[in-house]
């Protein structure tokens, strides 16, 4: 939590500090832990925010770890909410690294699975895009 607050607070650094910290709380002894990836994947966020060439690389690199993850606990939650949020941020970062070709495949994988939870009812719709893939996964591990 403090990793985002501070992260809406354009304090980057000291997010992705607070995220590593989690990341390395957790990860003691269950590496592949829902949370583990959804702090991974909050730090990919935070480097997406410094909108530099370097940050999107590592950016990346988070959110495979992030999938990797989400993919090992779907058949656990049922759901494949976890990957569609991350393959959506991938697509953007992979967009703007010139990599369009793998960027549409991400982007139009995680729609496809948005567009079919969606449709169960279960889960509220958002005001905007990261908002509907953000209720998709709740609120336990963010």
């Amino acid at each position: 939590m403090l990793g985002k607050i501070a992260a809406l607070d354009n304090r980057l650094d000291e997010a992705f500090t607070y995220l590593q910290r989690a990341v390395d709380l957790m990860s003691v002894g269950k590496p592949t832990h829902g949370s583990v990836g959804a702090a991974k994947f909050q730090q990919g966020v935070v480097c997406m925010l410094h909108q530099k060439d370097k940050k999107d690389k590592e950016a990346l690199r988070l959110f495979r770890d992030a999938l990797s993850i989400a993919q090992m606990n779907e058949a656990g939650k049922g759901t494949q909410a976890d990957s569609a949020r991350v393959k959506w941020r991938m697509s953007q970062v992979m967009e703007r690294q010139g990599m369009a070709a793998e960027a549409k495949g991400f982007r139009e994988a995680a729609d496809a699975t948005k567009r079919k939870l969606l449709a169960t009812g279960l889960f509220a719709q958002g005001s905007g895009e990261e908002q509907e893939y953000d209720s998709l996964v709740g609120l336990l591990y963010r």
